[in-house]
């Protein structure tokens, strides 16, 4: 305890009642919906473990992820053996039950174009625990292009299937490997 007449006497806790004083027992208040920000981080956080497997696919990668976590290129993807480099920006997107379409948010201020940059977008079905056997994979300069808005958080529109505009970009999850390995040995 501290002494006596502390102004800090009010403030102090044993150190076994901390938890009680920062989370107080009962129930826990509902926060949000059922895709609020926490569902999102997760999301992403999948997303980008997602893309780490699929890189490992390739002998001829390493794979550093950028510390602070850098808007426009989360991961750089170095072939080992003609040395290229690439940047990756990793999205994620839910497509609600029976959609056909969804928005990817593009934070605008920090999307820099560059032929060494590239997204790499997940998709997942609402309630299902694994991503689609298909993703995108699209130059940052497209990204750029495509955004639907001019606001701070873009909204960068793609189909269930990658249809259309977006048929170019797709790329079956299993050839993720293939396909990261040709962006960075500069084959792409």
């Amino acid at each position: 305890p501290p002494p006596a007449g502390s102004p800090w006497a009010p403030w102090c806790v044993p150190v076994d009642d901390i938890g009680d004083r920062l989370l107080p027992p009962g129930p826990i208040p509902a926060v949000g919906r059922k895709h609020d920000a926490i569902a999102a981080k997760r999301l992403g956080y999948r997303a980008e473990m997602e893309l780490l497997r699929r890189a490992a696919d390739s002998i001829r990668l390493n794979v550093f992820k950028a510390f602070p976590d850098l808007e426009p290129n989360e991961y750089l993807l170095y072939d080992l053996e003609t040395r290229g480099l690439v940047g990756i920006q990793v999205k994620s997107v839910t497509f609600p039950t029976g959609a056909a379409k969804a928005q990817v948010s593009v934070y605008r201020p920090a999307l820099r174009p560059s032929p060494h940059t590239w997204f790499v977008i997940f998709l997942e079905d609402e309630g299902k625990t694994d991503f689609m056997d298909h993703c995108a994979v699209m130059p940052s300069a497209v990204v750029a292009e495509d955004l639907a808005s001019h606001v701070v958080h873009g909204k960068l529109l793609v189909t269930h299937e990658l249809t259309g505009r977006m048929a170019r970009w797709r790329v079956p999850l299993g050839n993720l490997g293939t396909r990261l390995a040709q962006l960075a040995d500069g084959t792409a």
